[in-house]
């Protein structure tokens, strides 16, 4: 019996926000790809003065391709905005700021086919070559997080989580759990990854269909985000996803951090401010939640709509 993965067309998504020299090679890449992509959607996110005039209209014979520009930086938005008006089952997340070879979309829908799974998460090395690298910022996460990356991330197997810049996920599933949360600045992929798991989607990673993340210094949405995003989205994710002791637990431990940790030891002045940074945090991840639940009572808050329309090639 044919697997109907094995036939399936893709559409290939990447956000971007002023990193137009990666985007041309990432586009260059997937015109020479040993399974053509269906679609390739663009979501363009830097203001229109500063866009290079003819940039994607160089590719508009080679591909199928769908931009779309958002006005304003975000990370959950523009994945939103690709999902919704995508016409494949399967969707291909990529970032803009990566190098990929030939067979990277075969290879994906290869083990995906074989696996029988709805998320496959991709290898991802560094540009300078280092080991395989966690999708997540590890320096705010708590205990429950060895538990939402087991197993080891670098070996093929199942697992929770999903690394958006270089992940191929079956669209119904991302549809069912309602997209991307706008309403976490950070730990965007984590946050998706864990609803993806509570809904009985089956994640999976292999090191066959693998990129090289450059990282590169220009642009990038993540730059647009305050300097605080990071542990708001730590805070966020607990109140969110885990509430009671488990969120005790991780609030005592950033208290403890700002008041006896190594830092405020050295330096017992910078106290109140580091306190008042917790708190501060707190406080907005508490009124962003808030905003998120208000937001899916009306059933407005992931963005999943399909009245965009693409933008003129140009």
């Amino acid at each position: 019996m044919t697997n109907p993965i094995a036939e399936a067309k893709v559409s290939v998504i990447i956000p971007t926000y002023f990193r137009y020299d990666p985007l041309r090679a990432v586009l260059e890449a997937l015109c020479g790809q040993t399974l053509p992509p269906d679609e390739v959607i663009v979501v363009d996110q830097a203001p229109e003065e500063v866009r290079p005039p003819g940039f994607y209209s160089e590719f508009a014979d080679r591909m199928t391709l769908k931009v779309f520009h958002h006005p304003e930086p975000s990370i959950s938005v523009p994945r939103n905005i690709g999902a919704s008006i995508a016409r494949n089952e399967l969707m291909l997340f990529l970032d803009d700021d990566i190098l990929i070879p030939s067979d990277l979309i075969q290879n994906h829908v290869t083990v995906m086919s074989q696996e029988n799974v709805d998320v496959l998460n991709g290898a991802s090395t560094r540009q300078e070559e280092l080991p395989t690298e966690y999708p997540w910022d590890t320096a705010t996460m708590d205990p429950v997080r060895l538990f939402m990356v087991a197993p080891n991330y670098r070996w093929s197997g199942m697992m929770i989580g999903v690394s958006s810049l270089n992940f191929m996920v079956k669209r119904s599933a991302i549809i069912r759990v309602g997209g991307f949360d706008p309403h976490i600045p950070r730990m965007v992929d984590f946050e998706i990854g864990y609803r993806l798991f509570r809904s009985g989607a089956k994640i999976f990673y292999s090191d066959i269909p693998a990129i090289r993340h450059l990282r590169d210094p220009q642009g990038g949405s993540r730059k647009s985000l305050r300097e605080n995003a990071a542990q708001v989205s730590a805070i966020y994710m607990h109140l969110k996803h885990f509430p009671g002791w488990t969120l005790q637990q991780f609030m005592l431990r950033l208290f403890l951090k700002a008041t006896v940790g190594r830092t405020s030891r050295r330096r017992p002045w910078r106290i109140p401010g580091e306190v008042y940074r917790v708190t501060r945090a707190y406080r907005e991840a508490q009124s962003r939640l808030k905003l998120a639940r208000k937001d899916d009572s009306s059933g407005e808050w992931q963005g999943l709509t399909e009245d965009y329309e693409p933008d003129a090639l140009v």
